[in-house]
């Protein structure tokens, strides 16, 4: 017996067959999520994270830049999108400013760029972008000093409330220059002394620049000159005389690093009395055209510098030179005495050792003196006695010296 089976099919069958996977065909897994949607590789939703990077900003730099001056740029990257830059902070303030687009970092207000108020300059700058998180650089600007000056520079102190300073001019040649007084105020002055008052008590810079042959403290107050207290630079000044220049300033000292113009100076008489804390390097002078030393350095009992090379063939008058100068012990063999003619206390109560003062007569006796010359050594003691005869036979009257005990 036969039996058929007939299946009944509709036009739509071949729908409800799902086909078998053939080569290279996707299938759900754990390595392939079912629904056959492209995503990032790691769950993520595809997106890319915003990120910048920065780097503080350092700069040493010279004081006093003009307005406007670029420093630099802000170093700073972001892997998608435009930055934006803003000063956040600022010490002192005012001092910068950034373009907010290109981070170039600019001077904002000069004045605060002066080593002697700031030495260092702070700042911080917030570096944006739409979508990142913002980050913060750190800038540190370290100012340099730099010497403003060009002129004849000094510092004055006064001790109370407006209180007053004088530069004493040399009345004896013609002057016109200006001077600035260090509290932010200046006058020009034609052939005359000046005098300044200081609202507040303090140490104060003073310039002076022009045509200025000779400062002359002899004849001023000694409350005056006793408010000099340093001599920072000779500048450009061309001098004409250093008569009585510093006369009695009992409290300047020196702290200049350039020499003065000389060229023109014939009288350093009395230049340096009684500076009693004056003890200055002045090797490199150019004092050939002096002729008057007399009391040059009388009482100037800190003073004790070699200037055993210093060209003094035109001078005629030592007299006094080093009198009282009380710690003053060099040799002065070298110098070329040939045109001197008085010598009138000019070692008296010096420091001289007795190797200086044998070397000093040794190296006067082998040139050709002046004759007649008085010397004197009062105080002071010697060894040569070859050395010192030989000056006396040339007419020398040499007075106040002893032969030293220690003598071999």
């Amino acid at each position: 017996m036969f039996i058929f089976l007939f299946a009944a099919c509709g036009d739509d069958d071949s729908n409800d067959v799902t086909p078998a996977p053939g080569p290279g065909t996707p299938t759900a897994g754990p390595n392939n999520p079912d629904n056959g949607e492209e995503d990032g590789g790691d769950g993520s939703d595809g997106e890319t994270e915003i990120v910048i990077t920065v780097s503080d900003f350092v700069l040493s730099m010279d004081e006093n830049p003009q307005a406007n001056t670029s420093l630099g740029s802000i170093t700073a990257e972001v892997n998608e999108g435009t930055l934006s830059f803003a000063i956040t902070t600022e010490e002192p303030v005012g001092a910068l400013t950034v373009d907010e687009e290109t981070g170039e970092l600019l001077v904002a207000d000069e004045k605060l760029f002066d080593y002697e108020t700031y030495k260092e300059l702070k700042a911080t700058v917030e570096v944006s972008a739409e979508g990142a998180e913002s980050q913060i650089v750190s800038v540190t600007i370290t100012l340099k000093d730099v010497n403003e000056f060009v002129g004849f520079v000094t510092t004055w102190k006064t001790t109370s409330d407006n209180e007053s300073i004088t530069i004493p001019v040399n009345p004896d040649f013609s002057s016109s220059y200006k001077v600035n007084w260090g509290d932010g105020s200046s006058n020009s002055v034609i052939n005359s002394s000046t005098s300044h008052e200081y609202a507040k008590a303090g140490t104060y810079y003073v310039e002076i620049t022009g045509s200025f042959p000779g400062i002359k403290f002899k004849g001023n107050s000694t409350e005056n000159s006793a408010k000099l207290m340093t001599i920072e630079q000779w500048g450009n000044i061309a001098w004409k005389s250093f008569s009585g220049a510093f006369y009695k300033c009992v409290n300047v000292t020196g702290n200049f690093k350039d020499t003065p113009n000389l060229n023109n100076v014939t009288n350093m008489r009395e230049a340096f009395v009684e500076a009693k804390l004056f003890n200055t390097d002045l090797i490199g002078w150019n004092v050939s055209n002096v002729t008057d030393m007399g009391l040059m350095f009388a009482q100037a009992t800190s003073f004790n510098q070699d200037i055993s090379s210093w060209n003094v063939g035109s001078v005629t008058n030592m007299s006094s030179m080093f009198l009282g100068a009380t710690a003053f012990n060099q040799s002065l063999g070298d110098w070329d005495i040939t045109s001197v003619s008085n010598m009138t206390n000019m070692l008296f109560n010096t420091k001289l050792s007795v190797a200086n003062y044998d070397a000093t007569l040794q190296g006067w006796s082998q040139q050709a003196a002046i004759p007649g010359v008085n010397l004197g050594a009062q105080g002071l003691e010697y060894c040569d006695q070859l050395a010192r005869n030989s000056l006396i036979q040339k007419s020398w009257t040499i007075s106040g010296d002893a032969l030293s005990a220690s003598c071999n």
